[in-house]
């Protein structure tokens, strides 16, 4: 999980934690509920203090990561990490919630960039420390949201058919675009984090909560046992809307590729993603390379399929936009709308995030339920 700003390693000491407040990334102080009472039950471990239970915890979660802290409180540990390459850095945290039974829900947070002002890629995990072991968590112990409990209510009209196309892929695997600023040993807040290097997949900033914006993030107060959402945080908004917009249900991808490929495209297993499919195959022997991408959204009850194939062979390029109707579980190719035609005559094609590119005209179409609209 599939994030925007490099982890700030808490600076609450314990005695403001135990203050019943916390500082929230739109600068609000936020109260957090009777949860500061289970830092004392918690107070005493193997080593007889708290002080440096996160670095124990640490060492023994990333054990080959450098770690270090400037501004620690106990809960809280970890470093960020230089690369050979430029622009290159990565890192991890740990972030202890006193738990009511003894030991701690430890959060695990790692990060990566590869430069080129690419935002970096984090992902988060959690497991139980307890009596000096580390154990695995079965289940996963963050929140997960509904996609509309992380958008602003007064920026989700302009933005509906990006919010449709990116609604696919959050519900498909929601925790890959989630961002969590982590306050052991009371709460946590949750954001949108959908980058492709320094793109926002479907312009998701442009809705998105944001807390530069001075928006309130979605809160959740840590009780002892779970997360629990502060509903003084949820946002009204509706998207009941753009459901069915975003709910591809009709779109079997597996099908829909095995019936595109029976026959010409079957040498080599496609990647296949949310409403997606990629296949790339290249032969030296042969000069020729194929990239192939699908993109399937709900139609009136059925499935409507975008196809950009660029194929290569000897000095020859061909770039090949074409439009499919996924109907009844049958797949058959039809006219590309003309607003697509118009621009796939004079410029390649390209299927990024959901939405239909022409890179040299500076024009993109997204899906709006029905049909491709201009962006």
């Amino acid at each position: 999980m599939k994030k925007l700003l490099i982890p700030v390693f808490c600076a609450l000491a314990l005695l403001a934690c135990n203050g019943g407040q916390k500082q929230n990334n739109g600068g609000q102080t936020a109260e957090v509920g009777d949860s500061a009472e289970i830092v004392s039950d918690n107070s005493e471990t193997e080593s007889g203090s708290q002080t440096n239970i996160a670095e124990e915890v640490f060492k023994k979660y990333y054990p080959y990561d450098k770690g270090g802290c400037t501004e620690c409180d106990g809960l809280s540990y970890g470093g960020r990490n230089e690369y050979d390459c430029e622009e290159c850095y990565g890192g991890a945290d740990v972030y202890c919630y006193p738990k009511n039974d003894g030991g701690y829900l430890v959060v695990g947070s790692s990060y990566y960039t590869g430069g080129y002002d690419c935002k970096p890629e984090f992902y988060f995990s959690t497991r139980v420390y307890k009596d000096g072991v580390l154990d695995t968590v079965e289940a996963y112990a963050l929140p997960t949201p509904k996609l509309e409990m992380l958008l602003h209510p007064d920026r989700v009209d302009d933005n509906l058919p990006n919010i449709a196309a990116f609604k696919v892929l959050y519900d498909k695997n929601p925790d890959k675009y989630l961002f969590f600023d982590l306050v052991p040993p009371k709460s946590l807040t949750v954001k949108l984090n959908a980058w492709d290097c320094e793109n926002a997949i479907c312009n998701m900033d442009r809705c998105w909560m944001e807390s530069d914006r001075g928006d309130q993030l979605l809160e959740y107060t840590w009780d002892g046992t779970k997360f629990v959402v502060n509903p003084q945080t949820v946002p009204s908004t509706n998207l009941e809307s753009i459901s069915s917009v975003g709910d591809n249900s009709s779109c079997d991808m597996q099908e829909i590729w095995r019936q595109f490929a029976e026959g010409q495209y079957d040498a080599v297993e496609p990647t296949i993603e949310g409403n997606t499919a990629e296949y790339f195959d290249q032969s030296s022997d042969e000069g020729y390379t194929i990239r192939i991408k699908l993109v399937s959204f709900a139609w009136e009850g059925s499935c409507k399929v975008f196809c950009v194939t660029d194929h290569t062979e000897g000095d020859e390029s061909t770039n090949t936009l074409t439009e499919y109707n996924f109907i009844g579980g049958e797949l058959s190719e039809t006219e590309l709308q003309p607003t697509l035609k118009e621009y796939a005559d004079k410029s390649e094609a390209s299927i990024e995030n959901g939405e239909i590119v022409f890179a040299s005209q500076d024009v993109a179409f997204l899906w709006n339920g029905s049909m491709m609209i201009k962006e």
